[in-house]
């Protein structure tokens, strides 16, 4: 690989992601049982989830805060906040409301994803002080909840990605 005609990580992992195709990629285990993502599958959500962040206002430069365990979603998560221009926030799972306020006030996010209900309590109240902050994005249910910005599911927001031709 020519690292050198490669000008961001966004560029090479969707070049290796055209090199090994429907190879294995990323694994998890659901329901007691693994599951596989090829790298092609995995590029796909990528520029899904880079468009539906655009179209939710998401613009280059912009902070959008990540908050998850190690799983599968945070690296698909974090390339696409790159492929869409914007910039991670990542945030230790065991950061409390106060920690998520400072990080989210400090670096202007503007929103943030999560991936579980019990690390959305502590990111949803600090989100909820944040002037401009305008979504949250589960990638597992997070139940009915009232929140002065939106709360998106994962696929709602690869659905979205789907239907538009933003830029990723």
């Amino acid at each position: 690989m020519d690292y050198e005609s490669i000008p961001n990580l966004v560029q090479m992992f969707h070049d290796r992601a055209k090199h090994y195709g429907d190879e294995p990629f990323l694994w998890a285990k659901f329901e007691e049982e693994w599951h596989c993502t090829s790298w092609r599958e995995a590029s796909a959500t990528v520029d899904k989830l880079a468009r539906g962040i655009a179209t939710l206002g998401i613009a280059p430069g912009d902070r959008v805060g990540l908050v998850s365990e190690n799983r599968p979603e945070w690296l698909l998560a974090d390339i696409a906040i790159m492929a869409a221009g914007a910039i991670s926030v990542p945030a230790y799972t065991t950061n409390t409301a106060e920690d998520h306020l400072h990080v989210l006030s400090d670096s202007g996010a503007k929103g943030a994803f999560v991936s579980s209900k019990a690390l959305a309590e502590n990111l949803c109240t600090a989100a909820a002080q944040c002037p401009g902050f305008n979504f949250v994005i589960a990638m597992e249910e997070l139940g009915s909840t009232s929140q002065p910005f939106q709360t998106l599911t994962w696929g709602s927001v690869v659905e979205l990605g789907s239907s538009t031709d933003a830029p990723s």
